[in-house]
């Protein structure tokens, strides 16, 4: 961290209130209730994992006093930690959408879905970003 900038933080990434909602949604869309009143209960596990992995992180806490003490091990841990919460939702997700019935199908006849105008805002976006690149000197 440097004196000059003191908005200069570590780049953490908070993860969504709930990452696993695509999830439960096809048992509450067809009507299946019953599938989806346990599934609203996964983000206790994924609580569970972020409360064992702040624990560990306080435990091998050494003491940093400023920004800077941070070590990348230490950050490193948040991030596992934060990611394999969401994965253990995810997966404890998968047997409530299966007995709601859904099944995963991928399609791949794109022909008319209206990715040509998304195709074309992005190629826009990306000439944008591009044009104003700033070479460092």
């Amino acid at each position: 961290m440097t004196q000059e900038n003191p908005d200069d933080t570590l780049p953490l990434r908070i993860p969504p209130a709930d990452g696993a909602a695509p999830a439960k949604a096809p048992p509450a869309a067809r009507r299946r209730h019953a599938a989806a009143k346990p599934a609203m209960w996964t983000p206790v596990l994924n609580n569970v994992v972020l409360i064992a992995v702040f624990g560990l992180y306080i435990a091998l806490l050494t003491g940093p006093r400023e920004v800077a003490d941070i070590t990348a091990g230490q950050v490193r841990l948040l991030g596992i930690g934060t990611t394999a919460g969401i994965v253990v939702q995810a997966v404890a997700l998968i047997p409530f959408v299966r007995a709601s019935g859904f099944r995963f199908r991928p399609r791949f006849d794109w022909r008319g879905a209206g990715l040509r105008k998304s195709l074309t805002a992005a190629r826009w976006t990306l000439l944008l970003v591009l044009a104003n690149l700033r070479v460092a000197p």
